[in-house]
């Protein structure tokens, strides 16, 4: 299982996946809609069965709201049943001691 980290570096905040053993798997990712495609790329490289779908992104999350959509249009389900459907969440947040420490630094 992956976990997000989220880190403070060179004055941005990044965003990187960690496999099992904590070694970064993934390129550094400026923002969570970045780490969550490349989880989704990175999850359907592995995949080596038969798959029905031909999109490696879940097309509900770009959906508008539901007090938009029209009525009598089939609303979807919030989560769908594979990994890649799942909302992400950061695991491991580094950012916020890093900030605390740049604060500090620059108030004395």
């Amino acid at each position: 299982m992956l976990k997000l980290v989220k880190d403070f570096e060179d004055f941005q905040v990044i965003y990187y996946w960690l496999d099992e053993t904590n070694q970064k798997v993934s390129p550094d990712l400026p923002t969570l809609t970045h780490a969550e495609d490349w989880l989704a790329i990175h999850q359907a490289e592995g995949y080596k069965g038969r798959d029905r779908r031909r999109r490696i992104v879940d097309r509900r999350r770009n959906q508008r709201p539901p007090e938009q959509q029209r009525n009598g249009k089939r609303s979807a389900k919030p989560l769908g049943r594979r990994k890649t459907d799942k909302q992400i969440q950061i695991d491991i947040d580094y950012s916020e001691e890093k900030i605390k420490q740049l604060r500090q630094s620059l108030a004395s």
